[in-house]
């Protein structure tokens, strides 16, 4: 990974990158904020040092975040952080870090957030190989919380992998809202959308991560973040930053200009996601998404998900049903004129029922096959259950329950099943329900049996049709299920056989002392 960009300021028409060390430098840490008892420093960021503190109230520890004091001589400095304090604490998101309380002491203006144990989406991708199809659910989860941000009239302005939070449980979180900026009209002066507190002239942001607007200082609104969030995603996904560019004129001239570098040949992420990315990061902001939420749907969409396999292959097999059903339905008139000839009218009009609702599956899985597999559990409920019922009300018309019929039914039900996979709860309601109504004449003694060991085989028949069946159902659907999981698997394991080894780095200040060197120190 590329290391980011720091926050940078216009000079005319020079572009530099000015070297912003000592703005990091410590001060005197005061001993506590407001209730909060600092107890040691855990980070910085590009507006504060964020401190340890532990809260005696509710006994339990904070990130109290304290603003840099070479940005206290800015007279918007505090209230930038201020406004970073009111914009998170409207947020009440599970991807969104929490605020607690905001306040000063002496100069310095501080934030009490929830504490998160974890590490950054910047140290997580580094710490090895990652699937694409798990940096892009972590990057999801980040903008489930920008997208909620954006409900709340705020604009991040600064998205970027460092302000991306994975605490230890894999939970996801957005954090740093210190350049967030709200949209809604009507705020007063002085408050957090005081355009005042936008100095002109003045980068907002991560350079590498603004969007063209913003370096043609413009103003900044969610499709900037979504620009962002884009520029992420790409990182996480193809380990690369889509613009290149080794200083601020070279990356600014390239962002402006929409060139966007070209993924490794051969990575395994699928040529559509590269295409939403690549409208994301479209130069002309009405070119992207309307929203975070149209992003994700399009995601969604084209996205290989367990529960879309399962839906394509019975969607599938339901259009499959009701052509053969409705090939099938001349064929079965024919054979209820010879046998239930003084009911042949009504089965006439039960038949044409179940073709007319085939020909209405057909013409929908033509149409709109998405609508079909969005509905394909009600479609194929009311559809098995309109076949099983009329054929069953014939059984009842013509000799009740020692009809021949019910050899028919059975081969239907077993026939027709085994193109579906169900899981066991499904498999079960579509057995349940269609034996319910087989034996709800018997239950209400509106169909007495004359033949016991005739009917007595017709209900072990089917019975044993339907045990067959679910059994069948559920056994496919654990196998599509088994297959999903292991092409995952073998995602994650082919992303990780990629992985170059990584040579240890000592940490800063320490020397790597071998076996030999340790027994001298002992002996010494």
């Amino acid at each position: 990974m590329i290391d980011s960009l720091g926050p940078t300021q216009l000079e005319g028409a020079d572009l530099t990158l000015p070297d912003l060390t000592s703005a990091h430098e410590d001060a005197a840490t005061p001993t506590h904020a407001g209730r909060f008892r600092i107890e040691e420093r855990i980070g910085a960021g590009g507006m504060g040092v964020v401190h340890l503190a532990y809260d005696p109230n509710l006994d339990r520890h904070v990130a109290v975040k304290l603003l840099h004091p070479r940005l206290t001589a800015d007279r918007h400095g505090p209230l930038r952080l201020l406004r970073e304090a009111h914009a998170m604490a409207r947020l009440q998101h599970a991807n969104v870090v929490t605020v607690h309380e905001a306040g000063t002491v002496g100069t310095q203006v501080w934030v009490a957030m929830e504490l998160i144990r974890g590490q950054t989406l910047h140290a997580w991708l580094r710490a090895g190989r990652r699937a694409w199809t798990e940096a892009l659910d972590v990057m999801l989860a980040a903008g489930q919380g920008l997208a909620a941000a954006h409900a709340a009239g705020l604009v991040h302005r600064d998205i970027k992998p460092e302000n991306i939070m994975i605490s230890d449980d894999g939970r996801v979180r957005v954090m740093d809202f210190g350049l967030a900026h709200l949209v809604h009209p009507g705020v007063p002066a002085g408050t957090a959308a005081d355009p005042a507190l936008t100095a002109a002239g003045l980068l907002v942001g991560t350079p590498r991560y603004m969007a063209p607007e913003q370096f043609r200082l413009l103003e900044a609104d969610a499709r900037s973040d979504q620009f962002a969030w884009c520029v992420t995603c790409w990182e996480a996904v193809y380990e690369q930053s889509p613009f290149a560019g080794n200083t601020l004129a070279a990356l600014r001239e390239t962002v402006i200009a929409g060139r966007i570098s070209p993924p490794p040949a051969g990575h395994p992420a699928p040529k559509w996601l590269r295409e939403l990315l690549e409208r994301g990061l479209s130069v002309d902001p009405a070119r992207r998404f309307a929203g975070m939420r149209e992003l994700f749907a399009a995601i969604s969409a084209n996205r290989p998900t367990f529960a879309a396999l399962i839906a394509d292959k019975n969607a599938a097999a339901l259009r499959i049903e009701a052509m053969i059903g409705f090939l099938l339905v001349p064929s079965f008139w024919v054979l209820d004129w010879l046998v239930l000839r003084p009911w042949v009218w009504l089965t006439l009009g039960l038949r044409l029922a179940c073709a007319i609702y085939a020909a209405a599956i057909v013409a929908l899985s033509i149409v709109s096959p998405r609508l079909l597999r969005r509905h394909v559990v009600v479609l194929a409920f009311t559809y098995s259950q309109l076949i099983v019922w009329s054929i069953a009300l014939m059984c009842f018309l013509h000799e009740g329950y020692e009809s021949p019929y019910y050899a028919g039914m059975n081969l239907l039900y077993l026939a027709v099943g085994q193109f579906f996979s169900w899981n066991l709860r499904t498999s079960l309601a579509f057995a349940g329900v269609a034996y319910g109504f087989y034996m709800l004449p018997l239950a209400l003694g509106l169909l007495p049996i004359r033949d016991p060991a005739l009917a007595l085989s017709n209900q072990f028949f089917i019975l044993s049709t339907i045990l067959i069946t679910v059994i069948s159902q559920v056994h496919s659907f654990g196998h599509l299920r088994r297959e999903f999981a292991e092409r995952a698997l073998q995602e994650r394991l082919l992303a990780e056989a990629r992985a170059p080894r990584r040579a240890t780095t000592p940490a800063p200040g320490r020397t790597t002392v071998g076996p030999r060197g340790r027994r001298r120190r002992r002996h010494a």
